[in-house]
């Protein structure tokens, strides 16, 4: 259950991420009015690499159900990723391209994921 789930949020995510980077970035617009728009392959990859860190690492503990057996050490590893990838987003904020800013939301989205999963893990391993 929680695989399929944690697919379906990458899936959404990465998605969401490829298609704001069709978007175009309106700082640029305005500062350059001759651009010539390019899609940011390497940024839209860089991006939803960083996204995936999190997922990985949740399949990796999963499947050698590290989360079951020490889910104290299993939240700690998880929000320190989830604060890592909170520090990317914040840092550059200031005149992100558009894929970026659904970085952002999805980092969002996924601290509040993190935190319903952790408590969950918690209470599942008290019973």
């Amino acid at each position: 259950m929680l695989l399929k789930l944690l697919l379906i949020l990458w899936l959404l995510g990465c998605l969401n991420i490829i298609y704001f980077g069709f978007q175009l970035d309106p700082f640029i617009i305005k500062s350059e009015p001759e651009f010539i728009y390019h899609y940011p392959t390497d940024g839209v990859i860089l991006i939803s690499l960083f996204f995936s860190s999190y997922f990985i690492v949740t399949y990796f503990l999963e499947s050698t159900s590290s989360i079951q057996k020490h889910p104290f050490r299993s939240c700690t590893i998880l929000s320190t990723i989830t604060f890592i990838q909170l520090l990317i987003a914040y840092s550059s904020a200031m005149h992100a391209p558009p894929f970026m800013w659904a970085y952002m939301i999805n980092i969002f989205i996924l601290f509040f994921f993190h935190l319903v999963l952790c408590v969950s893990i918690i209470r599942h391993k008290k019973e």
